[in-house]
């Protein structure tokens, strides 16, 4: 089976909606050569910009390249003249297939460490049975299929997973794939779920990501053209064209929600093809989004990694042998600018780091960048909301630095409420606040801003006792929401006096009892007949 392909779109005849020919990215190609004089295609790149791909070596063998850093590397085969990269995860592992024997099948292989691994094939026992891997996670987990029926490989051993094409997996587990019966399929912990078409008999997948988007193609209701299509959440998307009548597919999606393909071209007539880059729901070609007089036409897309970097293949300067290609997003710093407003006072910071205003109020962020704002008021004040352009009234603003942005922070001052404090009983006593403010004593009464947290103490002085509040919430820690009055209660402390008789004489004697401290007493003493009080 020979799975180097490059797709030559047959248009038709339904036109669509116009695509978008401008984009805020722009970027800059890179070509990544070939082994040799001829063709090169690159399929799929990591995080680290490593690449992976094909490249003629004469008009019957090719070859399963890496590309990194300006060095294109060939990866050589297990034997015979054939080998084709098909993925790449962030570990550096590659799979794909090569020439296993004689008997010109295919196996399945894994790159790995300057080593080719044979993955085998689900029929072992038969020597000119063939396997392809197109896609691994950063699990090593690795998919494809082996005489038509899909396989999952890891730990080693590979696994039957029915009558299907296994085309890509997510660090999930969950398998995309396509069945000659009912189109795009997800495979999910043993069970198949038929994903659907747009409206034709016919549809086939390319890849997911880690959120579960698939992305592949589908036919339209006449069967007479198909158009690159996502899946998500139990909803198909047509992705349309690069305008006017033809076909699309989309190849790759990254975790963003990025969509890399093939679209026959505008307006143009039949075998022209465009790589286009599909998100937030517009489509653009490719071939717009590079810088002035590059000399490229790209047209194929086959990967986008989280980072945009694109990889495909293209023609250059006219050159009928066609390349692989990297673009990367040029970087065009964007300004956002941050001013506060209202009555009170704060201080407005940004995730990543760049804005503390505070003193930095401005701050340059690349093209692309999710900022993060977090509004603090000053104690004192309340934050009330924002203006301008952000997404979100209150709590935190996010915006997306696609152009300059103004964004304003809106500062109030909190009300105040009044506390009062009063003293009753026979006791004596002061009464204090923190934060300070009372001083009772003297200071029987201050303002408080809403929702400040305050505490009050009684301390009696000497002989004198707090005996506790009215009411009792203001015994512990309070917010304040409206003005409050508590009642401090403070007792004297009692002493007990006792009149005692002595001498040779009697009588009676009165006023011993217990009293408050502090209070004037006068003991009486009644002599008895024949007596006298000394």
């Amino acid at each position: 089976m020979n799975v180097k392909i490059i797709i030559i779109a047959v248009l038709s005849a339904l036109t669509l909606p116009t695509y978008i020919s401008a984009a805020i990215q722009k970027y800059n190609i890179t070509d990544l050569g070939s082994l040799s004089q001829f063709s090169s295609s690159a399929i799929s790149i990591n995080e680290n910009g490593q690449v992976v791909g094909w490249s003629d070596i004469s008009n019957d063998s090719w070859y399963a390249f890496i590309w990194h850093n300006g060095s294109i590397k060939n990866l050589g085969t297990l034997i015979g003249p054939r080998s084709d990269a098909a993925d790449i995860n962030e570990y550096g592992q590659i799979v794909g297939n090569s020439t296993a024997n004689t008997l010109n099948s295919h196996h399945a292989i894994m790159w790995e460490n300057g080593n080719i691994r044979d993955l085998g094939t689900l029929f072992p026992s038969i020597p000119s049975a063939s396997s392809y891997a197109y896609g691994i996670n950063d699990l090593g987990e690795v998919v494809g299929e082996s005489e038509s029926r899909a396989f999952l490989w890891k730990n080693g051993a590979m696994q039957d997973l029915g009558a299907f094409v296994a085309k890509d997996i997510n660090t999930s587990g969950q398998i995309a794939g396509t069945n000659d019966g009912s189109g795009a399929i997800l495979w999910q912990n043993g069970t198949i779920q038929d994903l659907g078409t747009l409206g034709g008999t016919q549809s086939s997948v390319n890849s997911i990501n880690d959120a579960g988007q698939i992305v592949g193609m589908s036919y339209i209701s006449n069967n007479s053209y198909y158009h690159a299509t996502l899946w998500q959440n139990g909803t198909i998307v047509d992705l349309g064209n690069l305008g006017g009548s033809g076909n699309s597919k989309a190849y790759s999606i990254n975790n963003s929600g990025q969509i890399v393909g093939m679209s026959n071209c505008a307006n143009s007539g039949n075998g022209c093809n465009h790589a286009f880059l599909w998100q937030n729901g517009i489509i653009y070609d490719l071939n717009d989004l590079l810088t002035a007089n590059s000399g490229w036409v790209v047209h194929q897309a086959h990967g986008i990694n989280d980072k945009g970097q694109i990889v495909g293949t293209g023609s250059y300067n006219g050159n009928l042998a066609w390349h692989a290609f990297l673009m990367t997003p040029i970087v065009v710093p964007t300004t956002i600018n941050v001013s506060k407003s209202g009555s009170g006072s704060g201080t407005v910071t940004s995730n990543p780091i760049g804005i503390n205003c505070g003193a930095i109020c401005t701050a340059d962020f690349n093209s692309g960048t999710q900022v993060t704002l977090t509004a603090t008021p000053d104690t004192g004040y309340s934050f009330t909301g924002w203006s301008g352009d952000c997404n979100n009234p209150t709590g935190t603003c996010t915006v997306t630095m696609d152009t300059a942005k103004n964004v304003t922070a809106l500062f109030a001052n909190l009300p105040t409420y009044t506390l009062s404090v009063a003293k009753v009983g026979a006791g004596t006593g002061t009464i204090t606040s923190s934060p300070a403010g009372i001083n009772c004593g003297a200071t029987c009464s201050a303002g408080f801003t809403s929702g400040q947290t305050v505490t009050l103490t009684a301390t009696a002085t000497n002989n004198s006792a707090f005996a506790g509040w009215n009411p009792a919430s203001c015994a512990s820690l309070f917010n304040l929401t409206a003005d409050t009055t508590c009642t401090a209660n403070f007792t004297s402390n009692t002493y007990t006096l006792t009149v005692n008789k002595t001498g040779t004489g009697s009588g009676a004697v009165g006023g011993g009892g217990i009293y408050a401290y502090n209070s004037v007493v006068t003991p009486t003493a009644t002599a008895a007949a024949g007596s006298t009080f000394a």
